[in-house]
């Protein structure tokens, strides 16, 4: 009985999903239309780009159809990219971002030597090299 249930799950499971793209004569492959897109920018624990930075953005749109960022507001409303709502400053505390001035972040920065960006830089660098590829905004 066992073997059966096994069978008949693994036979739904591979045929449920199938789609026929000659169904669709007058618009594209659906599977076109499908996007990869980069978690995190392309960034991570494990690769050489700090996560949620413009570095790991560029990465991400070179290797694949677009990214996801995380973004954080700052008191001062300057879209940050980066994904927890607390930041740690040089001497441990922990601060949280919306209620940091932009001169306060940019100082944790420089302090911590880490890399930080805003989103109006990302958007700038894909106007300059006339990127046209998307970007998936997940707001903390």
């Amino acid at each position: 009985m066992k073997d059966f249930l096994y069978t008949l799950i693994a036979v739904i499971f591979f045929t449920a999903c199938k789609k026929d793209a000659s169904k669709y004569p007058d618009t594209l492959n659906p599977y076109q239309q499908t996007l990869l897109i980069a978690h995190k920018a392309g960034g991570g624990s494990n690769h050489p780009n700090k996560e949620n930075t413009l570095a790991a953005a560029v990465y991400g749109f070179t290797h694949l159809d677009g990214i996801e960022i995380d973004i954080q507001k700052s008191r001062d409303g300057t879209i940050w990219l980066y994904h927890d709502e607390t930041i740690e400053t040089h001497n441990d505390f922990i601060k949280r971002i919306p209620g940091l001035t932009d001169d306060d972040i940019r100082k944790i920065i420089t302090d911590k030597k880490t890399e930080l960006n805003t989103l109006e830089e990302l958007l700038e660098w894909k106007q300059k090299e006339n990127n046209t590829q998307c970007i998936s905004l997940d707001i903390k």
